[in-house]
């Protein structure tokens, strides 16, 4: 913001340093997203006085139209970095505003008191006007009361003003060329979006479909019109993972449960096209009926009708030491296509150009994820693509297949996603200048926190980053969690002391190492390497300075669940199935069995695992090794399923909250008890192998907290004019 005072400011334990745009908590610094450091900043500098919702938003995003839910959402931010103070300082006043209410003291540049800053802090209000005009300079106190009546304006009628707006700007004939309008969409209540393969934009710039998430883990599409103020849900779309309109915007392609579905939107009819290997997919649509497709589970693009059929290769990976096709996204004329292509040599890595009617290809640029093609109108196109984590634009001619001109930047600090070791940016656009894309924050987004039986925060492991699948040691002294690099978007494996939140890294191949897990005996640790350009099982030493070990190449994806108890198998999964790999001697791998995430009781006898055959993920018993039989553990949807120590105790987690049930392991039968909930907690939108760790005696959780819940999405109209700025 960019009229922050260069000031200093002491409350509670905390201390706000607006020239550095740091906050530190007993002089530990904290993570803090830029939006939600100019909402503390904001407030702060409020000293008590009374923010309407409308004055808050006009100074958060002057240039954008955003809806009460973005307010809302970076509130919750704010009052969980605030921890147990978060909801007594940021004060409610309901269908109003907020206010800071705790005691704030300003501090001298050397960190000494000073005078108190008496007067309010300086916002921005949006323009009454029209709600097109970029906002000014904040108006002074006795300006924002002569035009009080602004501030009483409901939010439905601000996200009112907003959609007409917007059909005034684009669903006419033609767009002005003249103004860049940019504007927010959030999923709704309860509702939130994985970060990866989460969104599409229709091609002809009317309409948008995202994949939503329950609080119960349900999947599914929703479609909004970028002219309303509503989503949707879609009948028929669960278990959805991707999705990808028709070139007439009519239909919609998603992928779901190992199959590629269509569904008409006027009728609501959903038609099978394909089956394909599970996994995340993209794909893509053209005008003669023409699909192309990738799944993280398979190297190359496949092709298939719209109409049904058997999928055919568009070709082998044969040339340029290529590990990898993904992400194909058709050009106008339906013909050629843009997808990017992995290849052991970092110089063939980019974004390159294909034909149906050709197996030549030519590299377009240099980038680590995908890229699409985004028509502007009369004729113009661009190529967007990342370069870091920076979305770039560059002039596409079409006629000869090249880059024109210098490429420039569209977007910062752009979400992108890894899944499968492939990199997916969340961007999408149409034919006629309509960008979608998401953002992240470019510090931690989660927290490693105890939480006792009772969801009460206890305390927090290391400081906040990008994590992913604790494992706890079985002496409960060590954490190993897979971080991921905010420069290089890769992932390896630290290690942390749990009583002094001491770290260090335990991995250092360029590579993603993910979903660790300890050894019985604590010596040895096992986890996922992608590896030749596919992921790989290793193990490493605990002790020393030993190279990680080979354990299991089978040539596809292997995702680790877990070590036995008794230390003789590592379980595992291929797509949905999971295996059993003997440790000892040269044994084959027992399987396959129909289950995912799955977890072996502590005696051995009883494996407790999810399975979608009901339509959603619920948790179920069998015998280990699984026999005829079984017994299913949740009701109400259930997932990440752990065992106490002592096997007297199965947890799993269903929605927003985390179950216990009783249960009897020792006896010839399985005997459940009642599922009883422990407490209500947000876990990050993306599905884990697990998202907590269980303690040994069951009294408390190791939990990675997001610090913030899926960004919204940022659609923007006449995008290529901000390039004269």
């Amino acid at each position: 913001m960019g009229n922050a005072r260069d000031g200093l400011y002491e409350f509670g334990p905390y201390r706000l340093d607006s020239a550095k745009r740091l906050l530190a908590r007993e002089g530990r610094h904290l993570a803090i997203a830029p939006k939600t450091f100019d909402l503390l900043l904001l407030l702060v500098e409020g000293r008590g006085r009374v923010f309407t919702k409308k004055e808050l938003m006009g100074a958060l995003w002057p240039d954008t139209f955003v809806e009460e839910a973005n307010l809302s959402f970076q509130i919750s931010a704010l009052r969980k970095i605030l921890g147990e103070h978060g909801t007594d300082w940021i004060e409610t006043l309901p269908r109003y505003g907020y206010r800071f209410s705790s005691d704030i003291v300003a501090l001298g540049g050397n960190g000494g008191s000073t005078q108190a800053v008496s007067e309010p802090a300086t916002t921005l209000e949006t323009p009454a006007a029209s709600g097109l005009e970029s906002a000014r300079s904040a108006p002074p106190a006795s300006a924002i009361s002569r035009n009080r009546r602004w501030l009483y304006w409901s939010p439905a009628v601000l996200a009112t003003t907003a959609a007409l707006i917007f059909a005034w700007l684009y669903l006419r004939q033609e767009p002005p060329q003249d103004r860049v309008v940019r504007f927010l969409i959030s999923p709704p209540d309860r509702v939130t979006t994985p970060d990866i393969d989460s969104m599409s934009v229709s091609p002809d710039g009317a309409r948008l479909v995202f994949i939503g998430v329950a609080a119960d883990g349900r999947r599914q599409l929703w479609l909004r019109s970028l002219g309303s103020l509503i989503a949707e849900p879609l009948a028929g779309t669960e278990l959805v993972d991707s999705a990808f309109w028709s070139s007439d915007s009519r239909s919609v392609a998603f992928f779901a449960a190992g199959k590629l579905k269509q569904i008409e939107l006027q009728s609501g009819t959903v038609q099978t096209v394909c089956n394909t290997p599970i996994g995340r997919s993209s794909g893509t649509w053209n005008r003669d009926g023409v699909i192309l497709f990738e799944t993280t589970e398979r190297p190359e693009i496949f092709r298939v009708a719209s109409s049904g059929g058997e999928p055919t290769r568009w070709r082998t990976i044969d040339t340029r030491r290529e590990i990898r096709h993904s992400a194909p996204r058709f050009l106008p004329d339906g013909r050629h296509f843009v997808y990017f292509a992995q290849s052991e040599s970092p110089e063939n890595t980019g974004i390159y150009v294909g034909s149906l009617d050709s197996k030549t290809t030519k590299r377009l640029v240099n980038s680590t994820s995908n890229a699409v093609y985004a028509g502007a109108g009369k004729g113009a196109g661009y190529l967007l693509f990342t370069r870091g984590t920076d979305l770039m634009a560059q002039r596409f001619d079409l006629g000869k297949l090249e880059l024109r001109g210098a490429p420039f930047q569209v977007a910062q600090r752009v979400l992108i996603a890894v899944a499968g070791g492939i990199s997916r940016a969340a961007i999408s656009a149409s034919e006629n200048g309509v960008l979608a894309y998401r953002t992240r924050i470019d510090t931690g987004s989660s927290e490693l926190v105890w939480l006792d039986r009772q969801g009460k925060r206890t305390s927090r492991v290391g400081e906040a980053a990008d994590y992913s699948n604790p494992s706890l040691s079985p002496d409960e002294k060590k954490l190993i969690v897979s971080r991921m690099d905010p420069q290089s978007r890769t992932r390896d494996l630290w290690m942390f002391d749990v009583s002094t939140g001491a770290a260090s890294r335990f991995t250092f191949d360029p590579a993603d190492e993910t979903n660790a897990v300890w050894s019985p005996d604590g010596t040895r640790i096992a986890f996922d390497m992608v590896h030749n350009s596919v992921i790989d099982i290793f193990q490493k030493e605990v002790a020393g300075a030993s190279q990680p070990k080979l354990l299991l190449h089978s040539g596809e994806n292997n995702f680790i669940h877990q070590w036995s108890p008794d230390g003789r198998l590592l379980l595992y999964r291929i797509g949905p199935i999971t295996w059993a790999l003997p440790l000892e001697g040269n044994a084959k791998s027992w399987g396959p069995y129909a289950m995912e995430n799955a977890r072996i009781s502590p005696n051995g006898r009883w494996v407790a695992y999810t399975s979608n055959q009901s339509g959603r993920s619920e948790v179920y018993v069998q015998s280990f090794p699984p026999s005829e039989g079984k017994w299913q553990v949740s009701t109400d949807g259930g997932m990440e399923p752990s065992w106490r120590r002592d096997g007297k105790e199965l947890y799993y987690t269903s929605g927003d909250r985390l179950i216990a049930m009783d249960v009897k392991t020792d006896s010839p039968v399985f005997e459940p008890g009642l599922a009883k909930p422990l407490f209500e907690v947000h876990l990050e939108a993306t599905t884990r192998r697990s998202r907590y760790e269980a303690a040994a005696n069951g009294r408390r959780f190791l939990v990675n907290l997001p610090v913030e819940s899926s960004s919204p999405i940022t659609v923007a109209i006449n995008w290529p004019h901000s390039a004269a700025r």
